[in-house]
């Protein structure tokens, strides 16, 4: 206090009392500062803790399959990246050992996810682009096979590749599936249906068989019940 007793602005407060709770008040907010400048840098501190992971996560995703995204994640090991990266300072910019496992597994855990949920809107997105051209391709109706339609689009995706066609191939020239031009809706669907499993692909397929068959179904029901309106109005007219 003997420090700042000749300072003008010590009297500004008539008592002690006052004078003590000014000084507490002041204490109370550069412990809250002080505070807020440690939290800021830890959080500075894990961010590039956190980038250096990603980054290396992502180098190992740039040359990986899509459908290998996850395992490829899952395989990252944590004893590879102590000995990688031990000396650099983004390792070392957090003190204590344990805290970098935990985050490590804590970034491992979150990227895992996010390739999980990508891998589900993809899939979701080709399987809803499939089942689009099929309902708009009047080709495809009751009578169609699985494995005919599959085999055509087999031929179709290798003619496309640049490979010669077939015998077979040749007689479907004038095949709605193989023998039109690559539209760019055409392209959508190709490239959804090289990305989805056999099984999503039958999947979709059967899904629109159904619909078309219960079109089919309600279809000759209307057409029952309309034939069978006639036949009543004709048979109560041939009675007046």
């Amino acid at each position: 206090m003997k420090l700042i007793m000749t300072d003008g602005r010590y009297a500004v407060f008539e008592t002690t009392t006052m004078r003590k709770q000014a000084f507490y008040l002041f204490c109370d907010h550069c412990t809250k500062q002080e505070e807020e400048i440690k939290q800021k840098k830890i959080e500075e501190d894990k961010q590039r803790f956190q980038e250096m992971i990603v980054q290396e996560i992502e180098s190992r995703l740039s040359s990986c399959p899509a459908e290998e995204r996850i395992l490829a994640v899952c395989k990252m090991d944590w004893r590879y990246v102590l000995e990688k990266y031990q000396n650099d300072e983004r390792f070392l910019i957090l003190p204590d050992a344990h805290e970098r496992e935990l985050f490590f597994h804590q970034i491992l855990d979150r990227k895992i996810e996010e390739e999980r949920q990508l891998k589900s809107q993809t899939r979701s997105k080709n399987m809803e682009s499939f089942s689009k051209f099929l309902s708009s391709e009047p080709s495809v109706n009751v009578k169609t096979q699985w494995r005919v339609f599959r085999d055509r689009v087999e031929q179709l995706i290798a003619r496309l590749d640049g490979q010669e066609k077939t015998d077979d191939e040749k007689g479907h020239e004038d095949d709605p599936i193989l023998g039109e031009s690559l539209t760019p809706e055409r392209e959508e669907w190709l490239r959804a249906w090289k990305h989805l499993s056999p099984v999503d692909r039958l999947s979709v397929f059967e899904s629109h068989i159904r619909v078309l068959d219960r079109k089919f179904l309600n279809d000759v029901q209307a057409k029952k019940a309309e034939l069978s309106k006639k036949s009543r109005l004709a048979r109560e007219a041939f009675r007046v």
